[in-house]
């Protein structure tokens, strides 16, 4: 990992070589003591951070209003987030085994909706597995109560930890299919058709 010194360098390198716009990820970027820092020289450096991926868990409860009312970051910055299923248990699959995947889950639902209500784009992410496939066409309706503006969904790739564990937790591709199709006729479901199209 970057020291703060290193960090803050490579943000005045991006000053001098006028980029206009960062995304900010890790690992877990709101894990690191300096972030607001590293966020304060980015925004004095008018560079525009596009979006911020997190897990939702490491987000203090006064990081949000830093964001909104002290270095007023454009509501337009896109915050992604990682939920993968309607329950602690589906959702801590593949997040990491924990010894307390309730409140992991409940305080990421809790950063999702205060970033929502903060006005931020907020974007949500789920790996597909054994465990949360079946899920799906629910979820789909969970998620869209969040309030958030998209729902990605995809099968991870064989690599890393997934890999040597696909046999155990993976999703049938069938299973898939089929959850893709009843999640695209409930959003087909909830459009509304007009003679000027959708």
């Amino acid at each position: 990992d970057l020291t703060t010194e290193e960090a803050l360098r490579v943000v005045d390198e991006m000053v001098e070589m006028n980029v206009r716009d960062v995304s900010l990820t890790g690992g877990e970027p709101f894990q690191r003591r300096d972030f607001r820092e590293i966020v304060r020289r980015i925004v004095d450096g008018n560079i525009r951070i596009a979006s911020i991926f997190t897990n939702g868990v490491d987000v203090d409860h006064d990081m949000i209003d830093f964001f909104a009312n002290e270095v007023k970051l454009p509501r337009r910055c896109r915050i992604r987030g990682s939920l993968d299923g309607m329950t602690a248990e589906s959702n801590s699959i593949l997040r990491g085994r924990t010894k307390e995947p309730k409140v992991v889950f409940e305080k990421t639902l809790e950063t999702i909706r205060r970033f929502v209500k903060a006005g931020f784009l907020v974007s949500i992410g789920t790996s597909i597995h054994k465990s949360n496939v079946q899920q799906l066409p629910e979820m789909y309706s969970f998620v869209k109560n969040l309030g958030v503006q998209e729902w990605r969904m995809a099968v991870p790739k064989p690599i890393g930890q997934y890999k040597n564990n696909e046999s155990s937790i993976g999703a049938e591709w069938d299973d898939v299919l089929v959850a893709y199709k009843r999640v695209i006729d409930a959003h087909l479901d909830d459009c509304k058709v007009t003679d000027k199209g959708v």
